[in-house]
């Protein structure tokens, strides 16, 4: 998915998700989307900006609604920034991984 000059996949086995129902809010800057998922299997999100900037800019990750990490890009680059996983204290962390959906 790409947003403003950003670029954000999510992968399972280092294949790239497909992306549906795309939108965009200017307002409050978000983009989101629905993609695959598999109950227990691991991910990884990946966002990269694709262009430098002459300011840094700081990204978050939300899942389902909640704030996971979030990581500072310095200025004048284009470095990506990538999770795999959510610190949970000050010495673990827990991988991300796919839950099961409960229908209604």
């Amino acid at each position: 998915m790409q947003f403003k000059d950003f670029e954000v996949q999510v992968l399972v086995d280092g294949a790239v998700l497909p992306e549906y129902d795309v939108q965009y809010d200017e307002d409050s800057k978000t983009a989101t989307c629905w993609i695959p998922s598999k109950a227990g299997k691991p991910f990884s999100v990946v966002a990269k900006p694709l262009k430098r900037r002459n300011h840094p800019v700081c990204n978050h990750l939300y899942a389902d609604g909640t704030c996971l990490d979030g990581y500072a890009l310095p200025a004048g680059t284009t470095t990506k920034a990538t999770w795999d996983s959510k610190r949970t204290s000050l010495t673990t962390v827990c991988p991300l991984l796919f839950a099961d959906i409960e229908l209604t």
